[in-house]
């Protein structure tokens, strides 16, 4: 029988606010691993339109995602915000802890595992407005630009100072790990995103995170890390240019430069209909954009034709079904009609983009709630009035998740009480 809800959030909480080392570490492992299996089921999941799956899939792919959002969502306001608070002392602070370890060994597995957590963690946006409000006590927006340029600060030296052995060695935990959760936060807070708009003003996007993509960098990593540096930038590219508050200005600030280096550096992912490849993720971002008239002007002027055009061929063999979206995007770009069949019966269809990638879907908190993740459009989930942390369905899921909820939520409120 699965573990109850209560008891693998108390476990993995105990673990995660523990002294001694190896407990944490133990307890950073165990979101490390819940995390993978939810995002492998989001791939799946979102190839399914063209690769349908069994019933009997989904809902247990279903049943792991939601899993792992109601962890990430209770560890979220365990006892006020404890667990988190703890994976950021040692995520934003190399040297942290150093007098309660002893050792320096043991403080950089400390900094090495909450790091991991919290990219894992943070895949909830739930998890990330409350990181936000948690360390926000001068305000969101100048938080948000202090993590934003601490992520980004740490991977861009990792990448420019690191010898080649330690990047070996630590590239994941260097560089992909930070723009994970770069991509993690910018997916999840429209502050965070303001945060990188005002930083953008002193250098684009693609001055930013361009190095990162490079033949010459990628080769001094091993060979997961320089898959997932591609992948979570893709993510990034993605979040900015489907959020209407981010899109006009990431334009302007080198976006589709920066997606061409993420087309560049996947020129080998081939694979038809792989919702989880870089290319997919760009094709998704230069689709959406051109489906509005002011963006489609931005792409005219900025000659996103002749920018992407070297990577016709990657763009098109990345679709499913044989569907030719470099086509439709000339028709769009040139003002020229364009109508898209498909091979197989000749029907006529129309293009749309999706978002697809690594968020954790926010989820009702009651443990047996059915209701699934919250709609992304329409009627969102209330909030919990107090700790502004728990999300419902209902007013009768809300009742009956008080019983386990009230111990947290009321250390949440108090905690907040006292940093006003």
């Amino acid at each position: 029988m699965d573990e109850d809800l209560e008891q693998t959030v108390e476990r993995y909480a105990t673990l995660l606010t523990s002294n001694d080392a190896e407990r944490f570490e133990k307890g950073c492992a165990l979101i490390d691993d819940a995390c993978y299996q939810s995002e492998e089921v989001g791939n799946q999941k979102a190839e399914s339109s063209w690769a349908p799956k069994s019933r009997i899939e989904v809902q247990v792919g279903n049943q792991k995602q939601e899993r792992f959002a109601r962890i990430a969502q209770e560890l979220a306001v365990y006892k006020g915000s404890a667990v988190l608070l703890r994976l950021w002392e040692g995520a934003l602070t190399e040297r942290s802890r150093l007098e309660q370890f002893g050792d320096a060994s043991t403080a950089v597995r400390f900094f090495q595992t909450s790091c991991i957590a919290v990219a894992c963690l943070s895949t909830s946006k739930v998890v990330v407005e409350r990181c936000l409000k948690e360390l926000g006590a001068a305000g969101q927006k100048r938080i948000a630009r202090e993590v934003y340029e601490t992520f980004y600060a740490r991977a861009s030296r990792a990448a420019r100072e690191m010898d080649p052995e330690k990047l070996i060695a630590y590239g994941r935990l260097m560089v992909a790990t930070p723009l994970k959760c770069v991509a993690n936060f910018a997916l999840a807070s429209k502050a965070f995103r303001e945060a990188m708009r005002e930083y953008s003003a002193e250098r684009s996007l693609f001055e930013q995170f361009g190095h990162f993509l490079s033949a010459e960098f990628r080769s001094k990593l091993l060979s997961g890390s320089a898959t997932s540096v591609p992948l979570f930038l893709s993510d990034l590219a993605m979040t900015l240019a489907f959020s209407t508050d981010s899109q006009m200005w990431a334009l302007d600030k080198g976006l589709l430069k920066l997606m061409a280096a993420v087309y560049e550096a996947s020129a080998s992912a081939t694979q038809r209909g792989r919702n989880g490849t870089p290319v997919f993720r760009c094709n998704a971002s230069l689709l959406h954009l051109a489906q509005s008239e002011p963006t489609v002007e931005k792409l005219r002027a900025l000659n996103a034709l002749e920018v992407f055009r070297p990577y016709k061929r990657n763009i098109v063999i990345t679709e499913p079904n044989g569907i030719d979206l470099w086509e439709y995007i000339e028709a769009k770009l040139l003002r020229r009609t364009v109508i898209m069949r498909e091979l197989s019966s000749g029907r006529q269809f129309t293009l749309s983009a999706q978002m697809s990638g690594s968020g954790t879907p926010v989820v009702c908190s009651w443990k047996h709630c059915t209701a699934g993740p919250e709609p992304v459009e329409g009627t969102r989930f209330e909030k919990c009035g107090h700790c502004k942390v728990a999300r419902y369905c209902s007013k009768e899921h809300q009742i009956l998740h008080w019983r386990t909820h009230k111990i947290h939520c009321k250390a949440s409120l108090a905690q907040d009480k006292a940093s006003s």
